[in-house]
Parts: C-alpha cells; structure tokens; sequence
C-alpha cells in the first residue's frame, strides 16, 4: 500500500512538474500584450514573434504599433481578425483600463488579479516560474557536471591527487553558501550571470563526495581490474566500464540542486539584494505581496507558486533517489 502511494505521488509530481514545464516555456504564447496572429488585408501576421510598425496596418508612422488601442483593433476587424493569447497582457505590460489605481482583486480580465501598478499578476507569475525554472535547471546541470568531473578525478586517481582535492573540497564545504553570497552583493550587483557562477561554483562541491565514493568502489571492481591489466586506456576504461555504473546516483541530485538555486535567487530577491528589476523572479512578487497586504491575491499567488514547486522537486528527487539507489544496487 505504502508502495502504491509512493508511487502515485511521484507519477502526480512529475505530471505537475511537466505541465509547469510547459506553461513556463510557452508562456510568450499564453500571456503576451501582442496577439497570436492577425490577418490583415489577406495576409497573416505573426506580433509574439515579430514586431511590427503601424504602417503595416494602414497608418501613417513607422511607430510599433500598440494591438490594444481601440482605433487599431477596429481598422484591422474591418478587413480581418485577430486572435490573442489566453492572458492578453504581458508581465510588465499596464492595463490602462482599470477603474482605479492600486492592486486590483481577481476578476474575469485578470484572473488572479493584478499588482500596484496594474500589472496581470498571473502573467507575472509565468514569467516569474519561466525564469526560476530555467534558472535553476541551467544551475544544476553545470553544478553536476562539474562536481562529477572533479568527484571521478579524485575517486579513480585516489593518492596525493585525491587528498589535495578532498581538503580543498573539505574547506569549501565549510563555508556556508549564503555567506559567499552576501559578501559578494556588498561589493558588485548581483546580476543573474554573476548569481549563476556564485552558485555553480556552490553547489558543485556537494556533488564530489558521492561521486568520489562511487569511483574508488568502482576502480577496485574485478571487471574493471581486468580491463586495466587488458591494457584499456583510463578513458576507455570509465567511459566502458565505470560510468554507466555510477552516473544515476549523481543525477538524483538534479532535483536538489534546482529547488536550492530557486531558492536563493528568490531569497536574496526578497530581501532586496541587487537583483536588477528587468529579470522577473518569484521573490519580487513576494515582496509586492508584503508591501500590500490588503491585497492578499498577490502574496498568496506568490507563495502557492513557491510552495507547489518546492514540493514537485523534493517529490521528484526522493523518487530518483530510490530508483537510482536501486538500480546501482541490481
């Protein structure tokens, strides 16, 4: 029974995980101030993926022109149509329409509302996921890589070159993670590339020590013994032999070091660090929500999103884990 469970609630986290996914790669197409397509005078027009001037549309200035004005609406349904989005505004795109300033409660314009400045929050919240997820997956690849790269150095070399490594790595554990951080928002901005390297050169290390066990079990393995005395190049030999063995534990850490980048980026975020206002993140909606707490839509929205992508990962990574733990024991 407990087997079932379990079972069900992984297949349910990597369905949610694969829809959010997919709403955040596509999300120019769900939520986009510009249409999907307009047909004109008998030709299409494609605005999410081209920009286009108002000569395009009969008018008289080689201004982009803006789909939501109401003369250009009207000029381009008398010869065609124009199909939007399901969410017609943009993450930083104003509806110049609502009835009075300040956050505006959920309704059928805007679905979960919108923020102080008449943004739609859930566009926002896409972009936001978009970006977080991007973010994160980008910083956990690198992150494994490399720490699998040093970890198989250290567990195959073993010797001077394996202590050396491991009182580096020892060390660089040591300090905390948030600490590096900190010290470098004192001294430069804290742009998304420079967050990116400061975190990969983070959570590299944490991948090392399990990879350096698995290789110095590995390397002593009877097969392997005999593909080195065969005369097997090193390469041949952890390409062949040790790799397919040994790379599925590693992977399972995917998942963890995904939540953990989306999670400081959306911390440091939160608490003001200089992450620039152009990139759109889970932590700045958070902290719109706590500067307008007569305008619970904004927090909540925030935090459900947090919260369900939290859980998705730690779902999945504890279901890789046992798979993979499984299959290196079989």
């Amino acid at each position: 029974m407990n087997k079932g469970r379990h079972d069900k609630k992984t297949l349910w986290s990597l369905r949610i995980f694969s829809t959010l996914m997919l709403l955040s790669l596509f999300s120019p197409f769900i939520a986009n101030e510009n249409p999907l397509f307009v047909r004109y005078r008998g030709s299409f027009f494609y605005p999410t993926l081209f920009s286009y001037s108002e000569q395009d549309f009969g008018g008289d200035t080689p201004l982009l022109v803006n789909f939501h004005e109401h003369e250009v609406q009207q000029k381009i349904e008398k010869e065609g149509w124009i199909m939007w989005p399901p969410i017609p505004y943009g993450p930083f795109s104003v509806d110049y329409t609502l009835q009075y300033s300040g956050p505006q409660s959920p309704s059928i314009a805007h679905w979960l509302g919108t923020d102080e400045q008449g943004r739609d929050l859930l566009a926002r919240l896409l972009y936001a996921l978009r970006f977080s997820l991007l973010f994160g997956l980008l910083v956990a690849i690198v992150s494994t890589v490399l720490g699998f790269f040093i970890g198989a150095i250290q567990g195959y070399r073993g010797g001077w070159t394996d202590l050396i490594l491991q009182r580096i790595v020892e060390i660089w554990l040591s300090i905390p993670s948030f600490l590096v951080i900190i010290v470098f928002a004192s001294f430069i901005p804290l742009t998304p590339s420079i967050l990116f390297c400061l975190l990969v050169s983070i959570k590299w290390r944490t991948v090392v020590p399990m990879t350096r066990t698995l290789f110095l079990r590995a390397r002593t393995l009877p097969y392997v013994e005999a593909a080195r005395m065969m005369g097997h190049s090193n390469l041949a030999i952890i390409s062949r032999y040790i790799l397919p063995n040994v790379i599925f534990l590693p992977l399972a850490r995917l998942p963890f070091i995904t939540l953990h980048a989306i999670t400081v980026i959306t911390t440091i975020d939160f608490f003001g660090f200089s992450v620039p206002q152009s990139v759109l993140t889970l932590g700045s909606i958070l902290i719109q929500g706590k500067n307008h707490l007569y305008a619970p839509w904004i927090i909540w929205g925030g935090i459900g999103c947090v919260t369900l992508l939290m859980g998705v990962l730690v779902f999945l990574g504890e279901a890789l884990q046992k798979v993979f733990i499984f299959k290196s024991h079989a």
